[in-house]
């Protein structure tokens, strides 16, 4: 019985980590469409927060053809905070509109964009939550 009911948890627990994984895919997948070069998409770090948040960090081409690091953030179905919120991607160019992604820029953070504070970090640690990164690029590049 004991055996059981470890199996049955451990199964559960699979099926939340697929969930979590599957939720980030889609975020990056949708964020990779997005791009002026998609195939230049260099995922470095894909994270889960306990509140829903899908924390990306996304290195990509831009219209120089250099690379620029993005710290973007999607609201997953699953998030706790306002409703209105889920399935929707913060606002890559900032509350203020681009003077927000000059004034990132100005600040050196050495991110093109970078929506992580408050919403996936507090005083520069990451809120609690699970690291994707490795499942996620292994979905987006399976091996055969």
């Amino acid at each position: 019985m004991k055996i059981a009911c470890a199996l049955l948890l451990f199964g559960a627990l699979a099926f939340a980590q697929g969930a979590k994984t599957d939720a980030v895919l889609k975020a990056v997948k949708d964020y990779r469409q997005r791009l002026k070069n998609p195939e230049s998409m260099q995922l470095r770090t894909a994270y889960l927060t306990d509140e829903g948040a899908a924390c990306l960090e996304i290195g990509s081409q831009n219209g120089f053809g250099g690379m620029s690091v993005s710290r973007v953030v999607y609201i997953t179905s699953d998030w706790k905070g306002a409703k209105r919120l889920r399935n929707h991607w913060l606002d890559e160019s900032g509350m203020g509109g681009s003077a927000s992604s000059d004034a990132e820029r100005i600040s050196r953070s050495g991110f093109e964009v970078d929506r992580w504070p408050h919403v996936c970090m507090k005083r520069g640690a990451m809120l609690p939550g699970t690291d994707l990164t490795a499942k996620v690029k292994a979905a987006l590049n399976p091996q055969p």
